[in-house]
């Protein structure tokens, strides 16, 4: 951490923190100071007291434990409290929420009197919070289609539909597959309001492959460049790890086809998926190898930077065997971005193991209140 800092002309600022773990916070700020001088009257103090909602950090790629939360800060000349602002919270709240600054001062500098602590402030700036809730029930509204298909392959008309953003306006469109035909067209979303949607749009450059289809292992629709726009992921002839993938360019044409490389990864085996593990916006692709190494494998995406996929292997954490047949899924059980491995482990009990960067994991710990396992809750519930 950084300790002072100094300008050209020797004026110098000195930094003084308090450790709580593995967490660091400011404590003081000294500033005023000079080279030719070894004391300083102007300062910053923070105060602090524990929290009632810990939380864990992991993007530092260590667990970090925030314990402490900030109470008070201070400017002091010498003795002599300047400014100060407390910080108010709601303690009712699930999570700790700010609800007052106020700001406190020295009325009394122009006479040179100390301060009446706690006196002497502004009206207190408050904030106030609404619970978040529906108060309206969701509507349900029918929404008329001009021609058959079906979401689950199981209709008669042999095309297959899955949503994705197609025109990037943000609102879920249609892509059609007619595995008979090998056609690709696309049924764009005209909003809310509107009941009765358009016909599809032939896409007139579909991707030059057979035996490929919506529905399949070899078909995906995923971002593999962090543009936050969906891509066509598609292999080539039936490979299972030569792809190539396409930009949606407009609802009829698609961009030009883009090496994805998947190293030996099979997208077939139901122990590979995408996920994006590092926060980058590009989805990577995991393997859990459930051989003999027992390792968990990533692929992180770098083909839309011009560099090679990078491979790297790292062991499963001790206590945890990672399986995605048996009920582990990524998602981010913290708020610090990061995919963490969760399963539900019987009745309230749910076992996260935190993501610490790069592969690592954290060994696996149990969170209470989660969803019942005798309620079915599975992956395609969640």
């Amino acid at each position: 951490m950084i300790d002072s800092s100094q300008d050209p002309n020797g004026n110098v600022v000195q930094y003084n923190y308090i450790q709580d773990g593995q967490q660091i916070y400011p404590s003081q700020i000294v500033y005023g100071l000079h080279t030719s001088q070894t004391s300083a009257t102007f300062a910053v103090d923070f105060s602090y007291s524990s929290r009632a909602d810990p939380f864990v950090d992991c993007r530092p790629r260590f667990a970090c434990t925030n314990r402490l939360q900030l109470n008070s800060i201070t400017v002091f000349f010498g003795s002599r409290r300047i400014r100060q602002w407390q910080f108010g919270y709601n303690t009712n709240a699930s999570v700790l929420l700010l609800s007052s600054v106020t700001e406190f001062g020295d009325d009394r500098s122009l006479t040179n009197a100390s301060a009446q602590v706690n006196l002497d402030y502004l009206p207190p700036t408050q904030f106030g919070y609404t619970p978040f809730a529906f108060t309206n029930q969701p509507t349900v509204k029918t929404i008329n289609f001009n021609e058959n298909f079906s979401f689950d392959g199981e209709g008669s008309s042999g095309i297959r539909a899955e949503l994705v953003d197609i025109n990037h306006d943000g609102l879920p469109d249609i892509l059609l597959n007619d595995t008979s035909e090998s056609t690709w067209r696309s049924l764009i979303n005209p909003g809310r309001f509107t009941n009765n949607w358009p016909l599809s749009q032939l896409i007139t450059n579909p991707p030059p492959v057979t035996g490929a289809s919506l529905g399949q292992p070899g078909v995906r629709l995923v971002d593999l460049n962090g543009d936050g726009k969906a891509k066509l992921l598609v292999a080539q002839d039936n490979s299972d790890t030569q792809f190539y993938y396409y930009d949606f360019n407009s609802p009829i044409s698609l961009g030009t086809n883009q090496l994805y490389q998947t190293g030996d990864f099979s997208l077939r085996d139901n122990e590979v998926q995408f996920a994006d593990m590092e926060d980058d916006k590009a989805m990577d692709l995991v393997n859990l190898d459930q051989g003999s190494s027992g390792q968990l494998q990533v692929l992180y995406t770098r083909n839309y930077l011009g560099k090679p996929n990078l491979y790297l292997a790292t062991s499963m954490p001790s206590g945890a065997q990672f399986d995605f047949t048996q009920s582990w899924q990524l998602a981010d059980m913290n708020g610090d971005r990061l995919q963490d491995f969760v399963q539900l482990n019987g009745t309230d009990n749910t076992v996260v193991c935190l993501n610490l960067g790069w592969g690592n994991f954290a060994p696996p710990y149990l969170m209470t209140g989660g969803p019942d396992q005798t309620e079915q809750i599975g992956r395609a519930h969640v």
